[in-house]
């Protein structure tokens, strides 16, 4: 067993039900994956139910080739993404031109219900991608993703039985170009919703389950029919994955932290 001891906070937990947060010492990780010792006393404000989490805090990331801490991702090269400040701490900057970090499948995605939560500060006017589950590198199917738009629109696209990219789209203006912010978005089985900054944007309705398999996920890109697309351009922060959709003050916590 690895233990990583220092004063930051690193990557990757699962908390046991009930658990109210992270209180420090040994998370546990998927099979495979080192467990990690997180050490930050404000993470146990965070909610019940985090199995994700990239706080993307690592030191070099050009240099590195597990980019998020404990958890297999990997970027090469040119593709890698910088350091810059944070929301809180460091994070990762992407150029929007061939930056993308790939993150392989070790179960951790497959969530019945979820909240997608993460900081981002996204620097043109584009469509991008600050997070993607993809269904399959044939095709341009997402399980879940984080999506935005030129008009600075944000969509909440996830894919079911028959249903392929089924999205709920705030109106233009949802986000500010240049600017940090809070991004959720949650799905309850039968509802999904997008929030900024704590407030709760737009929901839209979606009963049948979402479609899932061991594709990887990406930070920073999407992945259409094998290749990147919808790179980002700026930067990202705090990457969560809960395992439930949280609720309004919860989301409200998330986004004051």
């Amino acid at each position: 067993m690895l233990l990583l001891v220092g004063c930051g906070r690193f990557g990757f937990g699962e908390q046991s039900p009930g658990d109210g947060g992270f209180t420090g010492g040994v998370i546990d990780a998927p099979d495979g994956a080192l467990p990690l010792v997180d050490v930050a006393p404000l993470d146990a404000m965070l909610p019940s139910g985090l199995v994700v989490w990239f706080p993307l805090d690592e030191i070099n990331p050009q240099n590195a080739s597990d980019v998020v801490s404990g958890f297999g991702a990997t970027c090469i090269g040119a593709t890698c993404p910088v350091m810059t400040g944070g929301h809180r701490n460091s994070a990762f900057l992407f150029d929007g031109e061939d930056d993308c970090i790939t993150v392989p499948d070790m179960g951790q995605f497959g969530q019945a219900r979820l909240t997608l939560s993460l900081w981002m500060r996204q620097d043109t006017n584009d469509a991008c991608s600050p997070f993607a589950k993809v269904v399959n590198t044939t095709s341009t199917s997402n399980t879940w993703q984080i999506e935005t738009t030129v008009t600075n629109q944000l969509s909440f696209t996830t894919t079911h039985s028959g249903d392929s990219n089924s999205r709920i789209t705030t109106a233009n203006n949802a986000f500010v170009i240049g600017q940090w912010q809070h991004v959720a978005m949650t799905y309850d089985g039968t509802t999904k919703q997008i929030y900024v900054d704590g407030a709760p944007i737009v929901s839209g309705g979606q009963a049948s389950a979402l479609l899932y398999n061991t594709q990887s996920a990406y930070i920073g890109c999407d992945n259409n029919g094998g290749s990147p697309a919808m790179r980002f351009s700026g930067a990202i922060d705090e990457v969560q994955i809960y395992n439930r959709a949280l609720t309004s003050p919860e989301i409200q916590t998330l986004a004051a932290m």
